[in-house]
């Protein structure tokens, strides 16, 4: 029960986050979106650059019991980087994110 709490509690916090960073976006601050985006990946335990070099099961094993929160984070970097025209990270993203789900189905 602690632990669900606790995921629901990061999931939130992350949701936050990126509706700044969608913000930030719509703002025409792609720096502040992109920092706010990289800030949410520390609250996984994770940094965008770990994520951007290592394959799904790997990316699966480090995330441990945040993988749902890190598959939410991941959806929403997809989203913020087409926002941002940055078409190669949403697709390496949304193909991360993906692969994370057929995980934990």
């Amino acid at each position: 029960m602690i632990k669900r709490d606790y995921l629901e509690a990061l999931i939130e916090q992350l949701t936050a986050a990126v509706e700044r960073a969608l913000g930030h976006v719509g703002s025409k601050r792609p720096d502040d979106a992109r920092r706010e985006i990289d800030a949410a990946y520390q609250q996984v335990g994770l940094s965008a650059l770990v994520v951007d070099r290592l394959d799904a099961a790997s990316v699966r094993m480090m995330a441990g019991d945040k993988v749902e929160a890190l598959v939410h984070l991941l959806e929403a970097d997809a989203r913020v980087s087409s926002l941002l025209g940055d078409e190669a990270r949403a697709r390496r993203r949304a193909a991360l994110c993906a692969a994370l789900r057929r995980m934990v189905e």
